[in-house]
């Protein structure tokens, strides 16, 4: 055992977390939890009607995410809610405005995990 790593962590005990990932919650309501995520952005030169992959320029973000409850299986959640919420963030004004004569061409989310 390594020194000084015992002790507990709250009330949980933190006894399932090998089996059951916990998301990174920053807030909790009764229907949704904010999650911590990183988004993964590919742009793409705005206005042209075709672009080769040499022209896709990439970011990460770090961001918040609001996720229904009910969207949450197991610690995880769903390929529905995920797949909208990215979907969503290629639409998103702040992520289009982050790349000079650029846009969003596409958003991959990474939620994070305790």
């Amino acid at each position: 055992m390594a020194k000084g790593s015992g002790g507990t962590r709250g009330a949980s005990g933190g006894g399932n977390r090998a089996s059951t990932p916990q998301l990174s919650v920053v807030k909790e309501t009764e229907k949704a939890v904010q999650v911590e995520a990183e988004a993964y952005v590919e742009y793409v030169p705005s206005g042209m009607g075709g672009f080769t992959s040499s022209m896709i320029k990439d970011k990460t973000f770090n961001m918040k995410v609001w996720l229904p409850k009910s969207q949450i299986k197991d610690g995880k959640p769903s390929d529905w809610i995920k797949g909208k919420k990215e979907q969503d963030l290629v639409d998103d004004s702040w992520l289009n405005s982050k790349m000079y004569n650029g846009q969003v061409h596409s958003v991959s989310l990474k939620f994070k995990y305790k």
